[in-house]
């Protein structure tokens, strides 16, 4: 959640880094997504089994599931 309590409003964040976990027509992408404001970065959390809503302006956005550890 950002820093000011509203989960609805949208951090910026950049693409670090892709790679494909397996191949195939229903490929599975992982994306390496980090915050770009360092004060969101530092109070960032999440917990096991929730998702983001990841966007990209003018183009759309989709639900994913964060499948890292805390």
């Amino acid at each position: 959640m950002n820093e000011n309590g509203n989960p609805y409003k949208p951090e910026i964040a950049t693409v670090e880094d892709t790679w494909y976990e397996t191949a195939g027509e229903r490929a599975i992408k992982t994306f390496k997504v980090v915050l770009d404001d360092e004060k969101a970065r530092e109070s960032w959390s999440h917990r096991p089994g929730q998702c983001a809503m990841i966007g990209v302006l003018g183009v759309g956005e989709s639900m994913i599931s964060i499948s890292c550890s805390p």
